[in-house]
């Protein structure tokens, strides 16, 4: 799943603008951020047999072309990324066909999908620790 394109401009942009405002290291930021952000994905990411939630990766500067092995399974997607240059960009991505149709309301257990909603809670708590954006 890739969020449009103006929309992930407008992310980095914003997080871009956070880190001007504050004294981080900018390197840091970007793991805590992806971090996070990949984290409550997988916490809202529906299970039947546990591949989609398993399916998200962490990558630097291009998608990861990870996609986990069919069956059971409870293990996490793999973190590729180093954080190394605080300007590169991450991605989390998930290679699964059918994760488009599960974030746009295709599970009952995530109707509201799971990237869309995280994405909202991570900006929402940037905010509230530190001002709007």
């Amino acid at each position: 799943f890739l969020m449009p394109n103006n929309d992930a401009k407008k992310f980095a942009l914003d997080l871009n603008r956070f880190a001007d405002k504050v004294e981080l290291d900018l390197s840091e930021f970007r793991k805590r951020v992806t971090l996070g952000i990949k984290q409550k994905i997988e916490t809202k990411t529906p299970v039947d047999t546990g591949r989609l939630r398993s399916s998200f990766a962490v990558s630097d500067g291009a998608p990861s072309d990870f996609v986990p092995p069919e069956g059971n399974t409870n293990a996490l997607g793999p973190i590729e990324a180093s954080f190394s240059a605080p300007y590169d960009t991450s991605f989390v991505t998930s290679n699964l066909p059918y994760v488009i149709a599960v974030e746009f309301g295709h599970s009952d257990q995530a109707p509201q999908g799971m990237i869309r909603v995280a994405l909202a809670e991570m900006q929402t708590e940037l905010e509230a620790a530190f001002g709007e954006l």
